[in-house]
């Protein structure tokens, strides 16, 4: 199956909603401040120095010295504004506390579109038995708006994969998950739910330990995929209120994880959404298993087709379709998925492969997906 010529359109007051993110952080206006700035400081230097002739060389350092690094600081906001890894200060904070352990994980809630449309943010750290090879980590939990541990609702799970390297916080930072799932909930796109943010990074001698690709490693490395099912994902059912309906998503390698993780374990996941996926875990694989029979047993063009039929819904999204032997691949593989009735939606969005691009597509494909699982007043009106 070719591509869908477009992916679904939001109303144009929730693309509004969603576009209304980020900070002075990741700003081009702060770009172009600290640009100015940064010039001014040298031409005032300048003008400074001619203007009482020869100027004390320690005060045209200090004023050049200044310039260089709000030079330094502006180029820093414009990569981060081009690659959206921290759309505000607050995601920053998020990754510092979940990649160098510092500031507070409590309360993280970074967006508000009033008390009654937002959802929680918590960090916490899953136990790992001393049987599973895993480091102890943060994971983080989005629970939605209305959600008490007192109340007996429950709620459908969506785990979210990063990629390679990143961290947990990723899907909470960069993909700014929590804003996108509490504007949809908000717009009755979606039905409340939790979002579940584990990290897929490893440890272990020659297991690529920021490369897992969701493996079990058999070279000494370490379980993501047993952490993912065995320890994860009981933890959450059985610490939070959950309705045992389960999605998996990612991007980039987190994108071959849900797509791996979701297709080998039907009875874990029930819907996929795959962002920018791979179909196979690359050199990660290489490095954390031993035999080219183990690294097959992961690789989805080559396992798809010795799959037993499923309703599980399958979102693809690409970066672009220009005909490429990827595509063509990834083409193949939702055709033959269709074919095992897996309700399979492919689609090509122009974009760079990174945290502003995934954002932007991730509401449109969380929302095909929940609507093929009856996670959607949508689809609630349709089979009522």
């Amino acid at each position: 199956m070719s591509p869908e010529s477009d992916i679904p359109v939001l109303p144009a007051h929730v693309v509004r909603e969603l576009n209304n993110t980020g900070d002075w952080i990741s700003s081009w206006w702060t770009v172009l401040a600290l640009a100015v700035l940064a010039v001014g400081l040298v031409a005032l230097t300048l003008w400074r120095a001619r203007r009482r002739g020869d100027a004390p060389r320690r005060r045209r350092w200090i004023g050049f010295t200044a310039a260089s690094v709000i030079a330094v600081l502006s180029l820093g906001v414009a990569v981060n504004a081009w690659v959206g890894y921290w759309p505000t200060v607050a995601g920053a904070r998020m990754w510092a506390a979940a990649t160098l352990g510092l500031g507070d994980t409590k309360n993280q809630s970074t967006h508000v579109l009033g008390t009654e449309h937002v959802g929680g943010v918590d960090a916490i750290t899953i136990p790992v038995p001393n049987t599973v090879s895993m480091p102890s980590s943060i994971t983080w939990v989005y629970t939605p708006p209305g959600y008490s541990a007192e109340n007996a609702d429950t709620y459908p799970v969506i785990y979210l994969a990063h990629g390679s390297p990143g961290s947990s916080a990723d899907w909470f930072s960069g993909g700014d998950a929590p804003h996108i799932l509490d504007i949809l909930i908000a717009n009755d796109l979606i039905d409340p739910m939790i979002a579940v943010a584990f990290d897929m990074n490893g440890t272990g001698a020659g297991s690529g330990s920021d490369d897992t690709e969701c493996l079990d490693s058999t070279t000494g490395g370490s379980q993501v995929e047993t952490f993912l099912n065995s320890v994860v994902v009981p933890y959450v059912d059985q610490n939070f209120h959950t309705n045992g309906t389960r999605i998996i998503g990612g991007f980039s390698a987190g994108a071959f994880c849900a797509l791996d993780q979701g297709l080998r374990h039907p009875e874990t996941f029930h819907g996929i959404i795959a962002l920018a996926p791979y179909l196979n875990p690359g050199s990660g694989g290489r490095t954390a298993l031993k035999t080219e029979a183990e690294f097959n047993q992961h690789d989805v063009a080559q396992y798809v087709s010795s799959l037993a039929p499923s309703t599980a819904p399958v979102t693809f999204v690409l970066t672009e379709a220009t005909p490429s032997p990827a595509l063509t691949q990834v083409e193949q593989v939702a055709a033959e998925l269709r074919t095992l009735t897996h309700p399979t939606l492919l689609y090509a969005v122009d974009g760079d492969h990174n945290w502003v691009w995934a954002r932007s597509v991730f509401p449109a494909a969380l929302i095909s997906v929940a609507d093929d699982l009856g996670l959607s007043s949508k689809s609630s009106q349709a089979n009522g």
